[in-house]
């Protein structure tokens, strides 16, 4: 979720270069590195909010987008439509209200 990371500081952790890395994203996931990027940390924030819905309840929608690595508001809200269809606004309200069914 760092949101620092690079095509090439990822290959050098993965002891690989950044040509290989790309060409595997691309063969393997058919999306370019700054795609599959996106789509992880989305996937992230999804199944992490889930399991810890008291962050809706203590957090920015900014400050939501920057634990999972988004620099922008707008390129999570994107995002995070763009996979799931919803923004995320609306995803955090069924979240909360899934939650005060709960209780």
């Amino acid at each position: 979720m760092d949101n620092h990371i690079t095509q090439q500081s990822l290959a050098k952790k993965l002891n690989t270069n950044s040509a290989y890395l790309s060409k595997a994203i691309n063969v393997y996931k058919r999306q370019n590195f700054a795609s599959y990027l996106r789509e992880v940390r989305i996937n992230y924030a999804i199944a992490n909010l889930k399991q810890n819905p008291e962050i809706l309840q203590t957090k920015s929608m900014i400050q939501i987008a920057e634990m999972y690595g988004f620099n922008s508001l707008s390129v999570f809200t994107k995002s995070f439509k763009s996979k799931t269809g919803i923004t995320p606004g609306v995803f955090f309200k069924k979240l909360i209200e899934r939650e005060l069914r709960k209780n």
